[in-house]
């Protein structure tokens, strides 16, 4: 999968402006939250704009393009969902590596082995624990399992 292939799926699940208070991102639009991007005008920001920031600080962080293609999208979509080290650290728990944060050349080479299955319990297993430290996210669990599984039948 290509990030123009990526993107367009990603803005299913991130099409949409929301501002919850139990939401710790606060305002945000496209998946893009004011808190992560405090000096954008999160109202006025465009879908082009969006696939621009996603593009540079998701895809290009997590070095998707350089990923095996069957767990490219679900790392991508993990780390705009729960942030570009956690997403890494993920990967880099499945394939038996350090867990650093950072894509180098032994995790590029360990995720081959690493199965979007265990990929996704690990996603799944993330959220439960968020849930767990904090009751007021259990609102949201729902989703993002069926979010994870989406991702997974991509």
């Amino acid at each position: 999968m290509i990030f123009e292939e990526a993107i367009q799926k990603l803005f299913k699940h991130e099409g949409y402006i929301s501002d919850d208070p139990a939401d710790s991102g606060g305002l945000t639009k496209y998946g893009i939250s004011q808190k992560a991007y405090p000096d954008l005008d999160i109202k006025s920001l465009t879908q082009k704009e969006a696939a621009t920031i996603y593009k540079r600080d998701y895809w290009d962080k997590c070095r998707c393009d350089e990923l095996p293609d069957h767990i490219r999208y679900s790392v991508f979509d993990f780390a705009v969902n729960g942030g570009v080290s956690r997403a890494i650290k993920t990967l880099q728990s499945c394939a038996s590596v350090k867990k650093d944060g950072i894509i180098g050349a032994n995790t590029l080479e360990a995720s081959k082995s690493v199965s979007k299955e265990r990929y996704a319990l690990e996603r799944m297993f993330f959220y439960c624990q968020l849930v767990r430290r904090n009751q007021s996210q259990a609102k949201f669990l729902g989703g993002w399992s069926l979010r994870t599984m989406d991702v997974y039948n991509a």
